[in-house]
């Protein structure tokens, strides 16, 4: 027989295990959506700044980099939408805010 705590029990497990997945998703995003990009203007950086380098390779370094600065923003906003989903997990009003609106970090991603 199944009596509520259990159901309880039940709606727990289920819950940690859907945070556990969004975890999962956030170390995967910033182990290889972030980290990776970050070496790549890393690297960018160092050629630009080579005395070697001609302007016309600075120029195309430049674009390389604008592109990977453009990456990482992507990157982070899919980290922001997995980090609202546990928020909501948690509490589905959560990004309510009094006035009826959208809190502060909540907006449009």
């Amino acid at each position: 027989m199944i009596n509520n705590d259990d159901m309880g029990d039940s709606a727990n497990a289920e819950l940690i295990r859907e945070l556990l997945n969004v975890i999962a998703e956030i170390k995967f995003l910033v182990a290889h959506k972030v980290r990776a990009p970050i070496a790549s203007a890393s690297g960018l950086v160092v050629l630009l700044s080579a005395e070697s380098t001609t302007n016309e390779d600075k120029e195309r370094i430049l674009g390389y980099l604008l592109s990977t600065i453009d990456e990482m923003d992507m990157n982070t906003r899919q980290i922001m939408i997995a980090l609202v989903q546990i928020e909501r997990t948690f509490d589905d009003t959560s990004c309510d805010d009094k006035e009826g609106g959208l809190a502060t970090g909540c907006a449009e991603i």
